[in-house]
């Protein structure tokens, strides 16, 4: 099977993950369209993204003269199975929601690493057992540790910082975002 079909099996079967779904009716019931899932979620070649990151991006389509258009670039190539195609997608679609919630400034390194805190805390990629696969062994505040981590990686990605300063800028924002469990805390 192509990646590219084995993509769209797995963009197909994460339509019936519970937290996949949870989080496309949240963003629903902010009141922001974003077309069908079909137009939300694409599965693409890394050589024809070759910015974007590992498994997955997001990229918000904001036009202040037309609809909120988000659209999530999921990497054929870099989704081995349907557990990180998953965590992947509800990272993105983390994103998704915040940008219709508070119309995040991706251009801001505040907003950015807010953003890759709550998703990298909300995606499940941090659990203990992802954590293990990557060789962390790490016990006590293991997710804490990862979630930094992570949201520092993805602001030095996403705007070219050194590490060192990713990581001041997470740790500036760390606490409030890392709490924001928002839309996974409300009454499902």
């Amino acid at each position: 099977m192509s990646d590219h079909n084995k993509c769209l099996r797995f963009r197909e079967r994460a339509k019936r993950n519970p937290r996949v779904q949870h989080v496309l009716a949240a963003i629903e019931g902010l009141g922001c369209q974003t077309g069908t899932y079909e137009d939300l979620v694409a599965c693409v070649s890394k050589d024809s993204q070759p910015g974007l990151a590992l498994s997955g991006g997001f990229s918000p389509h904001v036009d202040q003269e037309g609809p909120y258009a988000p659209k999530i670039l999921m990497v054929e190539e870099h989704n081995a199975d349907q557990a990180t195609f998953d965590r992947t997608l509800i990272h993105e679609l983390v994103h998704a929601y915040d940008q219709c919630r508070a119309n995040v400034d991706w251009r801001d390194p505040r907003h950015l690493a807010c953003a890759e805190v709550r998703a990298s805390n909300l995606s499940g990629e941090c659990e203990f057992i992802q954590e293990i696969n990557r060789g962390k062994f790490g016990i006590v505040n293991h997710n804490q540790a990862c979630v930094r981590r992570r949201a520092a990686l993805s602001v030095t990605l996403g705007h070219g910082t050194t590490q060192d300063l990713a990581a001041r800028v997470v740790d500036s924002v760390y606490d409030r975002c890392y709490h924001d469990k928002t839309p996974f805390d409300q009454d499902k």
